[in-house]
This record gives C-alpha cells, structure tokens and sequence, in this order.
C-alpha cells in the first residue's frame, strides 16, 4: 500500500491542493477555514464564485457552489449542522472547509493503478454535464471524444500528480477539469472509482479494475 502519509495526503483535499501547488501542478486558488472569520478572509483571497466543501468527505456531498461571500456564509451555516456520520471520514476532522475558485468546463475521470511507483493509466471517461451547484454526476462515457494531445496532456498531469502525493501502489481515481487555460486536476483518489466505473471500464477495454488493485496490494505485475 501507500505510506501512511501519503494517504493522509490523498485523502486531505487541502494537502492535496498543497501537495500539488509545491510540485507545480496548476491548482485553483484555495484556503481552508474553520469558522466565520476565516471564510470571510477566504472569501477575500479566493473570490467569488468559488466551491466550498468540507476538507474531509467524499461522493461530492457537500460540495457546494457559492457566489458572493453572503451566499457562502449562509451555505457554511448550514452544511455545518447538516454534515454528520452518513460517511465515517466526516467524523474524522470535522471543522475544517475549503474555499476553492471555480473550475469551469467539461470533466473526465481518470482510471488506473500505480505500483511500485510506476503508473498504469487503463481509461480517461468522459462525464455528462453536471449540475454546478451541487457537483452531482449525471453519466459517463468511454472511450473520451477528447483529441488525443489532450488526453496526452491529462495523463502527463495525472502522473505528475500521482508522484506529488507520494502514491506508491494503490488505485487511482483522478477527476480532471478541461478549463480554458487547459487540464486542472479536482482530486486524485488512492483508490478504484465507484459508481458504474468497474463495469465500464471492464465491458470497453477488457480491465478489470478490481483485479489489477488486487494485483497492485499483493505486488503481482
């Protein structure tokens, strides 16, 4: 598996954006706040609209579309009560928020694994256009109809971002913004996508994704 650090980092959406920015992977403007106060002050720096989402989750619950500082504290006020244990991770290191500007554009997700450093990337899926205000997906479809340069330049990231966070071996689930000024990566999972991801991935190229993570944990090529 990953380090113990390197998890914490893949799983930290403000390590992550930290762990990106330090290796030179473009990433939004971001600040994690803790209460009122300091989403005033991240509302300052970030600008308006932004994302707000809990610094800890997962399944895009909680993320949430804010479009001037009043809207964002009200959101705050609420997801603040309203977040609870549905998902353990929430109970880990409640408190703490990130305020990140808006990527805009299509999205894709990314599907491979990395072992012993060395990435394996099996499928770059198209995703259907989202509701921006809750991030809620709506379907996917492989093989992407993205020009090959530009799914050359969103795997060259992936891999980039994948060794700024120190993965080793694990899976990896990469979600990927195509802005106007080019790929932006939104996270990189340490794990197999969900949803329909396994049964897609496995009826168009043949991969079963489980079974190459399976591979990747027991150190079998």
């Amino acid at each position: 598996g990953n380090t113990p650090g390197a998890a914490l980092t893949a799983r930290s959406k403000y390590r992550m954006r930290r762990a990106l920015r330090r290796a030179g992977v473009p990433v939004p403007t971001f600040r994690r706040f803790f209460n009122r106060a300091t989403l005033l002050e991240a509302c300052n720096a970030v600008g308006t609209p932004a994302v707000l989402k809990p610094e800890w989750g997962s399944d895009s619950e909680w993320v949430l579309r804010v479009d001037s500082p009043a809207e964002a504290l009200a959101t705050y006020e609420s997801i603040r009560r309203e977040v609870r244990t549905q998902d353990s991770i929430y109970t880990y290191r409640t408190g703490s928020y990130l305020l990140e500007g808006l990527l805009q554009g299509p999205e894709v997700s990314v599907e491979g694994v990395v072992q012993n450093g060395q990435v394996t990337l099996y499928a770059i899926i198209d995703k259907a256009k989202m509701d921006e205000d809750s991030f809620v997906e709506r379907g996917e479809t492989t093989p992407s109809l993205l020009p090959a340069d530009a799914q050359d330049e969103i795997r060259a990231m992936v891999c980039r971002g994948v060794a700024a966070l120190g993965l080793n071996n694990s899976g990896i689930h990469a979600e990927v913004k195509i802005t106007a000024d080019g790929p932006r990566i939104v996270e990189i999972g340490a794990r197999m996508g969900g949803d329909c991801i396994h049964a897609l991935v496995q009826r168009v190229y043949g991969i079963d994704l489980a079974a190459e993570n399976i591979r990747a944990a027991l150190g079998q090529p």
